[in-house]
């Protein structure tokens, strides 16, 4: 599903106005969900946050566990969570990425998802 604003900062609730650009994160799917099927892992929902900091998430499934990983892009890092079964999500792992581009993310995807691979520096 897309997201779409819902809050118009100096603008009427409702009220006409120009389409806004999709996330500049929007750019980096192709590379994040290549990154995630190299794993073996098929990406099932790849979602760019509305906003300042780039932030984005890719859902996938595995061993029958829904998991994701966050691009939290205020403090710079990948985070790998579980599905929780009572709701919620439990982080299993993070990894530094101190810059906001695609090989960065590829390595950086490979380490949280085979902890013998070594994350992006």
């Amino acid at each position: 599903m897309k997201e779409e604003s819902v809050f118009w900062f100096g603008g009427k609730p409702g009220a006409k106005q120009a389409a806004a650009a999709p996330p500049a994160a929007a750019g980096l799917e192709p590379a994040v969900r290549a990154a995630c099927s190299a794993r073996g892992l098929q990406a099932e929902e790849f979602v760019a946050a509305l906003g300042g900091h780039g932030s984005w998430l890719v859902s996938f499934s595995r061993n029958g566990c829904p998991e994701r990983i966050v691009w939290n892009g205020k403090d710079r890092k990948l985070v790998l969570q579980r599905a929780l079964p009572s709701g919620g999500w439990a982080d299993l792992r993070e990894t530094p990425a101190p810059a906001s581009d695609a090989d960065v993310f590829t390595s950086a995807i490979a380490a949280l998802l085979d902890p013998d691979v070594t994350g992006p520096r």
